[in-house]
């Protein structure tokens, strides 16, 4: 069978492939910004919020927000394990948001906003974003890093396997375009213990901290902060993540 959209496929299973993700430290992280920046948000756009993984965690920190939660993928939005908790998921694009200017903060968690390939994406996302935010909003995302790739994805092979499903994700970086690519094989068992192929590969730009910050200069945005993973220390040439907290002008 031919390669799917991304997340098409892995959305059932993300969670599971996922399981390493300390969420709990992702949202007492975001806690620890905001608190920095002397801001208490009312209303919260998670954008690219997958499967809200994250979101049962930043309703435990901010009681008395508000929240919408927003992805690309149908499939993930779907795949939620949450579905008792009072979720607004909305499914759109990024590059062409449906909110009126009604949030005080806008998320984009764990690296999604480096599947934007284009600079024009990045410019029209963050225009999309600026739109969706109060005025003095602050938008907050994060993205992987070039010696993130080269140390641990310039040519590794992870494999998963559980009773229903095999996943092999193969990861290369390709240096001379600034790409990293992750390529999921899966052999999944169907209701006849017969298992079928399937494949879904996801394609991330990786920038460096300077054209991110040109980029950040032609949109709606100031910067406020650009640190090192998890921490309030500027980033470097050797961050594995980078984190921005971004302010509408």
């Amino acid at each position: 069978m031919g390669p799917a959209a991304p997340y098409q496929t892995l959305a059932p299973y993300y969670d599971w492939v996922m399981s390493h993700v300390e969420y709990p430290e992702w949202a007492e992280y975001l806690d620890q910004l905001l608190k920095y920046f002397k801001k208490k948000p009312t209303m919260v756009l998670e954008l690219a919020a997958g499967t809200c993984s994250l979101s049962k965690h930043l309703q435990s920190q901010w009681k008395e927000a508000r929240f919408v939660f927003s992805d690309l993928s149908y499939e993930m939005l779907k795949a939620t394990p949450f579905k008792n908790l009072p979720l607004k998921r909305v499914n759109a694009n990024a590059l062409s948001l449906p909110f009126k200017p009604s949030f005080d903060l806008c998320l984009m968690m764990y690296d999604s906003i480096n599947y934007l390939l284009e600079e024009d994406e990045w410019v029209q996302c963050l225009t999309e974003v600026s739109q969706a935010l109060l005025p003095g909003g602050i938008f907050i995302f994060d993205v992987t890093t070039e010696y993130n790739s080269r140390q641990y994805f310039s040519d590794s092979v992870l494999v998963e396997d559980r009773e229903d499903c095999h996943i092999t994700r193969e990861s290369w970086y390709e240096s001379d375009i600034n790409l990293q690519f992750n390529q999921f094989i899966f052999f999944i068992k169907n209701k006849n213990n017969e298992y079928h192929k399937f494949s879904e590969t996801h394609t991330q730009r990786v920038r460096g901290i300077s054209d991110m910050r040109k980029i950040i200069k032609k949109t709606p945005f100031k910067v406020l902060k650009v640190m090192d993973d998890f921490t309030l220390a500027p980033a470097h040439r050797y961050s594995n993540r980078i984190h921005f907290v971004l302010q509408v002008l």
